[in-house]
């Protein structure tokens, strides 16, 4: 990978060293990127209507999603991998075992599709058994042998520009702290460079460990307290509606408490888009999941609007600063809503797991 420093998997970078990639390998792997991402979109569940159609295609070809594929970035690769195995999971008990060894090589690659497993609680008391004991197994021996590379990897994740590109529960109480030191609140030697917007020189304030679990908690407790409102009517739903919508709300639950992510990540929100258009007309709150999921992945170009308008008629940085700050309360709003699905999903069949009964989706042996 041309050295550097890089906190990915030890595993993965492992692999890259002995694949040899070379730069002259770029395009034509790019391509074969760009394709495979397009086979993945049809691994959805059918589209019911034209509306349906747009409105997934929206999300397909969004900034977010442009941005990882013009990157050629591994996220998209994992993407692949994440959705061919929930297509497996809504299959046989053979197919389901291999959906599940997918999602435990994306852990070994790049550690946040570990938060997909979860979704094995559909399975029997037996099957749930024997996978959970196998993932331990796995993750067991990847922390032995990698343990000092893992270490060092999760010690470097970076903290990115909460005004750009980013989406994360960092990014509000790392501006709000960034904002508040170019006020005059700061000494000069920590003002590193500007801020697009706002035309001020500041550097990225990192909030203390204790505020980050602090607010992560207060997310949490949201919707543990509302966590009645994500009880969706499964049954409205076809065997592989539930499965990507679980599978994105998981993901970006985990990516949005966990880390600062850059927006390409977001594409997992397209896998929400199905189960939340079916559920639209009895499940109230999927309107505004929807609504939010779409602005979400097309806030760059807002985000530029507000960057040409303080450059062209000298607006300042209100404008842009009161569309950072609604862009963040919406991300906020959209984690909670999914948090609430995830926490539904889990109560739901921790309790069948518990009964030892056999989920409502009949399952193949």
């Amino acid at each position: 990978m041309g050295g550097g420093e890089f906190n990915y998997s030890p595993l993965m970078l492992h692999v890259f060293w002995l694949l040899h990639l070379q730069p002259s390998w770029s395009f034509l792997c790019g391509l074969a990127l760009g394709g495979v991402y397009c086979v993945a979109l049809g691994w959805l569940p059918p589209a019911g209507s034209w509306r349906e159609l747009a409105l997934r295609l929206a999300s397909a070809i969004s900034p977010a999603s442009y941005f990882a594929i013009e990157q050629a970035n591994i996220d998209v690769f994992l993407f692949v991998m994440l959705t061919g195995a929930v297509w497996l999971l809504s299959r046989s008990l053979a197919w389901r075992m291999g959906g599940y060894g997918l999602i435990l090589t994306g852990f070994l690659l790049k550690f946040y599709p570990v938060a997909m497993l979860p979704l094995a609680m559909r399975e029997k008391r037996s099957h749930f058994s024997a996978g959970a004991a196998v993932s331990l197994c796995v993750g067991t021996l990847f922390l032995a042998y990698f343990y000092h590379g893992i270490v060092a990897a999760i010690a470097t994740l970076p903290i990115s520009d909460p005004f750009i590109n980013t989406f994360g529960a960092i990014n509000l109480s790392s501006g709000l702290l960034t904002l508040y030191a170019g006020s005059g609140h700061a000494t000069p030697q920590w003002l590193a460079y500007n801020i697009p917007w706002f035309n001020v020189p500041h550097a990225i304030w990192v909030p203390q460990p204790d505020i980050r679990l602090c607010q992560d908690a207060c997310i949490v407790a949201w919707a543990m307290l509302t966590w009645r409102r994500g009880q969706i009517p499964l049954a409205e739903l076809n065997s592989g509606e539930p499965l990507f919508l679980e599978a994105s709300a998981l993901l970006i639950s985990v990516c949005f408490l966990l880390a600062s992510n850059l927006s390409y990540r977001a594409i997992y929100l397209s896998l929400a888009v199905p189960g939340l258009w079916r559920l639209r007309k009895t499940y109230r709150p999927a309107y505004g999941l929807l609504a939010i999921l779409v602005f979400e992945l097309w806030e760059a170009p807002i985000r530029d609007f507000f960057q040409a308008l303080d450059h062209v008629l000298h607006a300042g940085p209100g404008p842009a600063l009161l569309f950072w700050l609604a862009r963040e309360v919406l991300w906020w709003w959209l984690a909670a809503g999914l948090l609430r699905i995830v926490l539904a999903f889990a109560i739901l069949h921790l309790g069948r797991l518990l009964a030892g009964k056999i989920d409502a989706i009949k399952l193949e042996a």
